[in-house]
């Protein structure tokens, strides 16, 4: 999609707030299938407690214009490496709250949505890390745009074999300190 045909986005204008039905993703589509076909389970997910997803709304719109799903996962430690996340193991797995999937629709992408959505699930997850204890924030990179996008972020690439997708993964710590530096900066 060439910029003339993408939709200005005012990001003052869009509030992220729970799936607030089952038609906010109806129809969603950011030309990533895996993440289109997910967006298509969001509510069911919902429903079920497998997942809370957020959308990216724009004040008087009914659909979403992006979201972000999360979960919780446990993590094997075989092959992941000592240190701070032998603290973490437990019967052989690591927890993690892991960022399922976030997406923006192709008609508002490059306008830093996918930026504004991936910040609200991290100060999210940082909500929680104050009351659950995990090693951090993990998730599967589909492509080596969205890789570079989440080393930006502080995430490691955490090569596994057989996974088609790199494993990365946010330390509690990275995310908390990230945190502070972002509040004293006022964002």
């Amino acid at each position: 999609m060439t910029t003339a045909q993408q939709l200005a986005l005012d990001l003052d204008r869009i509030r992220i707030v729970p799936i607030p039905n089952h038609e906010a993703l109806r129809g969603f589509h950011c030309g990533e299938n895996s993440v289109d076909d997910w967006a298509a389970t969001c509510w069911d997910r919902e429903k079920s407690y497998r997942a809370r997803t957020f959308c990216a709304i724009e004040d008087g719109a009914v659909g979403a214009l992006g979201f972000y799903s999360l979960s919780m996962t446990g993590i094997s430690a075989k092959g992941f490496g000592g240190g701070a996340a032998d603290q973490f193991t437990r019967d052989g797995y690591i927890p993690f709250i892991y960022v399922d999937f976030i997406g923006v629709s192709i008609a508002h992408q490059q306008q830093k949505l996918g930026t504004l959505l991936m910040v609200a699930a991290l100060r999210r997850c940082a909500n929680v890390v104050r009351s659950v204890a995990i090693y951090g924030v993990a998730l599967n990179s589909l492509n080596a745009r969205t890789t570079a996008f989440y080393k930006k972020l502080n995430f490691g690439v955490r090569d596994r074999p057989g996974m088609q997708h790199p494993l990365m993964v946010l330390p509690v710590m990275t995310l908390l300190d990230a945190e502070r530096i972002a509040e004293q900066q006022g964002r």
